[in-house]
Formats: C-alpha cells, sequence, structure tokens
C-alpha cells in the first residue's frame, strides 16, 4: 500500500517520499518519521515513542529531535508555523494532520544519482556473465576505495554526550566541609572535561543553573538540562561513616526514562573521591578508559586535588579574589593540570591583573596545544579575544578569534565554535562591518538552535544589539537589550543580568533617553563592585558619566571617575583611561581650568594605538583639539597631520571624514584661514557622522577662541537651546558667548535649561545611590 498526501506519495515498501512521482531526496530516519506518523496519524504520537521507534533505548537530545522534525515537515513542505501537515499537540506530541488516502503502490523511478531513504530492492535477473563482470568490477572498486579513501564507509560516529555535574550535598555535619558541594563537582567535571569522548559543561555555568530557583513547573535537574543542554546529570551525597571515612555516593541520571544509576566510593580523603569518581564514572558511561590522573595516590596529591576543590568552590559563588590564591598553589605543585592553570588566569584576569593572565592565558594555549587538547585551546583563545575586546584592540581580537573558530572546529565543539563566532562578530559590528557580523551571528545562531545551547541565547542578543547599534536601528537595540535581559533573567545569571542592563541602559541612551537608563547603571556599577568586576565596572562607568555629564553633572561625579580612571589603568585599558580622561578634561575646561584640560586630553590621545585602534584614537585627537583651540593654537599643526596620518591607515578613508573636518576647521581657524575653515566645517555639516549638537558647539568654540561671530551666527539658525539634543557643554558655549556678545536674554534661557538638565541628572542619580570609595 502507498499513501497520496496532495502532490505527496508515500511508499513504505521501497522507503520513498514521492512528489509529483518524482523522489524527495531525504535521510533514512526522516522516511521513519514520516512513516510513524502517517502510520499512526489517528492520534498524537508522544515523544518517548518516537524516540524508542527510531533509535531505540539509546538517550537522544530533544535537539536531535527537533531537527529531525524540521527536516521532515521542509521535505513536506511544511514548517513550525503553519503545522499544515505535521503538528505539534502540546503535552501530548507529534499528530499527522493532512488528508491522507490510501492507494496501490505505484512504478517508483530511481535514479542513482539522487539516493532518498535507503532502499530494499531485489535485483533483476541478469546474464552470468555480465553478473561475473560485475562483482570483478566491484571487487576492484572496493579495493580501490579501501586504498583511496579507506575512512570513507566508516559509519558515523554517535554524537557525544553531554553531562553536567551538579552540586553534591554534604551529608556529613560538618560545615567545614561545605567547599565540597561544589568543589567536588568543579574537580570531577574538570577532570572529566580534559577527554575528547565526553562534553561536559562548564561546572561555573552548571552551578549557576542549578541554584537558580527554576520557573513553575520545571524542577531544578529540568532547568540544568534546559540552560545547559546536557543529557546526563550526575549529583550525588556525601556522608561521614566514621572518624577520617567517608562514603561519596554519585547518582547518574540519563533522562531516557530510566531509573538512575547509583555507585558507591569511600576513602579517608573527599577530595580523592572526587578524583576516584572520574574513572568510575567513565566506566559507567562506558567510555575508553581515562589517561593517567594528574592526582596520585599520594598525601601531596591529595591536599593538591582538595586544593583546586576549594578553588573552584570559591570560583562557583564568584569569589575569583578569595579563590587566586588556591590556583597560584595548585598551578605550582600540579602545572600540568590545564584546568588548573586556566582557571588562575581566569582568576587573574578577574582581579586587576592583566599582565599575569596575559602570560598565563599564552603558557596555557602552548601547552594545549602541545598536548593535543583543541578544546582546551579554543577556551583560552577565546578568553584572549575578550581581553584583547575589553582594550580595544579589534584588529588582535579579530586574529585571535579566528584561531579560536580554528581550534573549536578541530575539538568538534558547536558551544565553542559558536562563542568565537560571536566574539567575532561583536568587533566585526564595532567596526561597522555589519555584513561581516551577521553572517557570523547567523552561523551561530544555527549552531545554538541545533544543540539547543540556551546558555547562549543571551549572547545571541547581545551581538544583535551590537549589530543594531552600528546600523543605527536603535529600536532594534532596545528589543534586543530587553530580550537579552529577559534571557539572562530566565537563566538565574547575575553577572550577566548586570551586564544586560548595562546593554539595555546603553540602547536607552542611544535613543534620547539616557535618564531611563541611569538606574539600570547605577545598579550595574554597584553589583561590579561588590562582586570586584572590575572591566564591568570601567565600562559602566564610562557609559554612566558620559550620559549624566552631557546633563550637566560633573562635580558629583568626580569620585566615579577618579575609581574607574584607575581601575582602567590597573587593566591597562588604554582606551577606556583614554574616555574617561577625555571626560574629565571636559568638566576642567568648563570648571574654569583650561591649561589642566588640555594636558588630560593629550595625555588621552597618547594612550591610544593608532595602529590596533585608528577610530578611537582619531576621537580622542578631535577632542584634544577642540580644547586645544582656546589655550594652545599652535598645536593644531601638529594635531592635523597626527589625524591625516592615522586616517591613511583606514581601509576605507571615508570613515575619517567627520573626524578630520573637524580638525580641519580648528586648523585653519587657528592659521586664520578662514576661507579654508569654512568649506571643512560645511565638509563635517555634510558628513553621515555629523551631530547638530556637536557642529553648535564647534561653532561656539570658534566664536569664543577666533572671535568669528558672523560665521559662527549662519552655524547657528537651527540651534535650539529647548531640545532634548542639546548637551551642557554646548549650553555653556553659548552662555559665554551670549554674555560676551550682551545678549542677556539669551544667556538666562540657556542658564535656566542648563539648571533644569542638572536638576534631572541628580533626580535620576538619587533613585539608586551609587558605591563610591
Amino acid at each position: 500500500m502507498s499513501w497520496q498526501c496532495g502532490e505527496y506519495t508515500i511508499v513504505p515498501a521501497c522507503r520513498r517520499l514521492l512528489r509529483n512521482g518524482e523522489p524527495v531526496d531525504l535521510e533514512a530516519k526522516v522516511f521513519d518519521l514520516i512513516l510513524l506518523l502517517v502510520e499512526n496519524r489517528d492520534r498524537a504520537v508522544g515523544k518517548q515513542e518516537v524516540v524508542t521507534a527510531l533509535w531505540g533505548h539509546r538517550p537522544i537530545t530533544d535537539a536531535a529531535l527537533s531537527q529531525l522534525l524540521y527536516k521532515a515537515r521542509r521535505a513536506l513542505d511544511d514548517d513550525g508555523d503553519r503545522q499544515a501537515v505535521i503538528r505539534t499537540v502540546y503535552g501530548r506530541g507529534l499528530q499527522w494532520v493532512a488528508p491522507v488516502t490510501t492507494g496501490h503502490d505505484q512504478p517508483v523511478h530511481v535514479d542513482p544519482e539522487r539516493p532518498s531513504a535507503p532502499l530494499d530492492v531485489t535485483p533483476r535477473p541478469v546474464r552470468r556473465r555480465r553478473l561475473w563482470f560485475a562483482l570483478g568490477a566491484l571487487v576492484l572498486v572496493g579495493l580501490l576505495s579501501i586504498w583511496i579513501v579507506p575512512r570513507s564507509f566508516a559509519p558515523p560516529a554517535p554524537p557525544k554526550q553531554r553531562l553536567a555535574l551538579l552540586p553534591i550535598e554534604n551529608g556529613t555535619g560538618n560545615h567545614s566541609l561545605d567547599w565540597t558541594t561544589r568543589g567536588l563537582s568543579g574537580l570531577v567535571a574538570s577532570l572529566l572535561g580534559t577527554s575528547r569522548d565526553i562534553d561536559v559543561v562548564d561546572p561555573l555555568e552548571a552551578a549557576r543553573a542549578w541554584t537558580y530557583t527554576p520557573p513553575q513547573g520545571r524542577d531544578h535537574a529540568a532547568h540544568v538540562r534546559y540552560v545547559t543542554g546536557a543529557d546526563v546529570l550526575v549529583g550525588g551525597r556525601l556522608t561521614q561513616l566514621a572518624d577520617k571515612l567517608y562514603q561519596l555516593t554519585l547518582r547518574i541520571d540519563t533522562g531516557n526514562g530510566h531509573a538512575p544509576a547509583t555507585f558507591v566510593l569511600s576513602g579517608s580523603d573527599p577530595a580523592v573521591l572526587g578524583v576516584n569518581a572520574t574513572a568510575r564514572l567513565r566506566r559507567e558511561l562506558k567510555l575508553d578508559p581515562p589517561a593517567a590522573s594528574p592526582f596520585k595516590s599520594t598525601p601531596e596529591d591529595a591536599y593538591l586535588a582538595a586544593t583546586f576543590a576549594r578553588g573552584m568552590d570559591l570560583a562557583m559563588h564568584g569569589d575569583w579574589l578569595d579563590a587566586k590564591p588556591y590556583f597560584v598553589v595548585l598551578a605550582s605543585g600540579t602545572p600540568d593540570f590545564l584546568p588548573g592553570r586556566f582557571q588562575l588566569a581566569q582568576a587573574q584576569a578577574s582581579t586587576d591583573q592583566p599582565d599575569d593572565a596575559d602570560a598565563g592565558y599564552a603558557a596555557v594555549l602552548a601547552q594545549a596545544q602541545r598536548q593535543h587538547q583543541p578544546a582546551m585551546a579554543a577556551r583560552v583563545l577565546i578568553a584572549q579575544v575578550n581581553q584583547a575586546d575589553h582594550r580595544h584592540q579589534n584588529t588582535l581580537a579579530l586574529k585571535i578569534a579566528a584561531r579560536a573558530m580554528t581550534a573549536a572546529r578541530e575539538a568538534e565543539d558547536d558551544e565553542l565554535l559558536a562563542r568565537a563566532l560571536l566574539a567575532s562578530a561583536n568587533i566585526h559590528a564595532r567596526l561597522k562591518q555589519t555584513t561581516l557580523a551577521l553572517q557570523e551571528h547567523t552561523q551561530a545562531r544555527a549552531l545554538v538552535a541545533q544543540g539547543a545551547i540556551r546558555a547562549l541565547e543571551p549572547l545571541l542578543h547581545n551581538t544583535m544589539g551590537f549589530i543594531a547599534d552600528a546600523s543605527g536601528d536603535t529600536a532594534a537595540g532596545i528589543a534586543a537589550a530587553r530580550a537579552e535581559l529577559a534571557a539572562d533573567e530566565a537563566l538565574g545569571r547575575e553577572r550577566s543580568s548586570a551586564i544586560a542592563s548595562f546593554n539595555l541602559a546603553y540602547a536607552l541612551s542611544n535613543s534620547d533617553h539616557p535618564l531611563e537608563g541611569v538606574p539600570l547603571l547605577a545598579r550595574t556599577w554597584n553589583w561590579s563592585s561588590q562582586h570586584h568586576d572590575a572591566p564591568l565596572q570601567v565600562a559602566t562607568a564610562n557609559l554612566l558619566v558620559t550620559g549624566l555629564y552631557d546633563l550637566g553633572a560633573y562635580e558629583e561625579l568626580r569620585p566615579l571617575i577618579a575609581t574607574a580612571t584607575q581601575l582602567a589603568r590597573a587593566q591597562d585599558n588604554a582606551f577606556m583611561q583614554a574616555r574617561l580622561l577625555d571626560m574629565s578634561a571636559g568638566g576642567e575646561y568648563f570648571s574654569g581650568h583650561p591649561d589642566k584640560a588640555l594636558a588630560l586630553s593629550r595625555q588621552a590621545s597618547g594612550l591610544i594605538d593608532p595602529a590596533q585602534g585608528p577610530e578611537d584614537a582619531l576621537q580622542s585627537s578631535m577632542i584634544e583639539a577642540f580644547v586645544a583651540i582656546a589655550v594652545d593654537p599652535a598645536s593644531l599643526a601638529t594635531i592635523e597631520r597626527r589625524v591625516e596620518a592615522i586616517a591613511r591607515r583606514l581601509p576605507d578613508p571615508s570613515a575619517a571624514q567627520f573626524n578630520r573636518a573637524v580638525v580641519q576647521t580648528l586648523a585653519n581657524a587657528a592659521r586664520g584661514d578662514r576661507k579654508g575653515m569654512q568649506a571643512a566645517f560645511a565638509a563635517a555639516a555634510h558628513s553621515p557622522d555629523a551631530s547638530r549638537d556637536f557642529l553648535h558647539a564647534l561653532a561656539l568654540q570658534l566664536a569664543l577662541a577666533m572671535h568669528e561671530d558672523a560665521a559662527t551666527q549662519a552655524w547657528l539658525g537651527d540651534l535650539d537651546i529647548e531640545s532634548p539634543q542639546t548637551t551642557a557643554d554646548t549650553l555653556r558655549l553659548y552662555v559665554a558667548w551670549a554674555d560676551r556678545r550682551g545678549d542677556a536674554a539669551g544667556a538666562r534661557r540657556a542658564r535656566a535649561r542648563l539648571a533644569s538638565l542638572r536638576a534631572s541628572a541628580l533626580a535620576a542619580l538619587a533613585k539608586v545611590p551609587i558605591d563610591t570609595p
């Protein structure tokens, strides 16, 4: 029999799906799913029934089933939105819903170049001579295939199991052993994670998912599976049998409907039990025997294993400062144990030791490559990308990201590959290379969907926010930031939620709603200060200061700027140092200290390497020129030459159009070249990067410094003192210009507007008090 469904025919006897009589290419399991559903079309087929029918008792991830369903629907010109053929019945399973009629088998045209589901067709009789010739040819082809492509017919390797270690209950009653709750799971996960035949969830990620209160209807274990995509969960309990005799009971839940498997270990040291549990776990999961353990059966190694577990426990609680000494001891005692040295570098990067972290990452990377551990190499490279990204070393970060992708592919680790792609996409977006960023984002999104890597969903939204910002789409940027914050809150990530709050505040500031973001930024600053998260503190301070400075607050922000500048210096973050110094320069300039302002802006310009961040160097030089016109006009020629040299390095010189035009305007004014000044000002005004507020401020600065009142009046024709786009700096310049011209009414209006802006800034600051030294 066959089944007819519109233009499709399903022929079970020869395992064919035909469309208008022509075979449809599809995999065997896809055909199996279609056949199962059409044969049982009177009801919904449950998920477990589908899995058992297609895979038997082998554990299968939700992602694998979803991918199979997607392919089946696509083969039938259906999709998850329409569900015209295969419908997902909530709480029950999958059901075939399209009308079907039965009929007799029809002749099937088989094209050997277009294989479909595997065929089981009896060959037609052939003459004996042709048969022997055919057999000889097959033997020859077989021998050649063994010689030329010896692995082409090997069965595909089964997907690696993904395992998450859950916190281990401390049932000893001894609170001095509370470190074992997370420390032992961190130890076992790190030991298992050095192997290539199993995919182990980052123990920090698993611990965060476990401790968060899951949504209604989902228990802790289900939430861990949801967040991490783990197939296998391993939890357990530590008890004390007698003095210096402990028992570790571990439970392996494969999530396939079977009762969890349990095994028990006993011994005199909890950390040694964790080490011994690693080999036992591998045996229970039917994995190959492990390589030699880095921890031997000696008191010294037992101490080192416990040291690592204690450090992991603190790291899982986010306390990198206290965790670091444990990793220092471990790295010294067991230098070949790469997870320990990697955690040390992470602790150093999180506690204002960027140079030590750089050296640590480099050493771990070199050893991981020597030992052929591509997954560890990929993790290190991604950490190095983040280090370079924090310093805005864009060129370097892109090179490292490309290496991280190569290592992740070699490790066959989709999660690491997706992370590397998203890191690269963020940098491309920052460089306005949105096409490349979108391509990488699309690749990463496919990997996340395919592997159900929900832990990366917030990062997908984060990257889309970068791309929206680069494209100037403020509405999309705000939507992406809100989605990122919601995803992080759903996953229970405190630090990520703090970062998402920062991103939402950034998106709001770009849509002319900076005050709405101030409480979010204050929350992020306070969290990062309490948790010693210096990189996040510096970035938050930069955005917070920028928004409130434009509203007229500066004196209140001095302690924040000073703290953030010191942190940026400790991190060797030249970009953020320059940004904060430029902000201080503006504050000093309008506080009546122009000489100090020029010194600060020159210091900022000298911090940025044009080879690594040409656009940042141009921006800083432009600010220096803006101050120099009033303090040291003769230095404008030097600044102009520097800007031209930087612009020539850009792949697209037009990207420097606005900065070059502004500096040329100021330099021509300093030379007394009014015609050149007006031409350069016009070029700046026509640049797509031009801000009307900045052009107004530039015109007023020229009027005050060079007495160019006639030109200024023409350039200020569209200035609206009450406009939300008019910043405090422009208003201050207008007050000074109006006072000099004797325009008391204009000066009074500008002062009133300044007072109103400042009051709104202070009111926003009062909503969430900022923790400052």
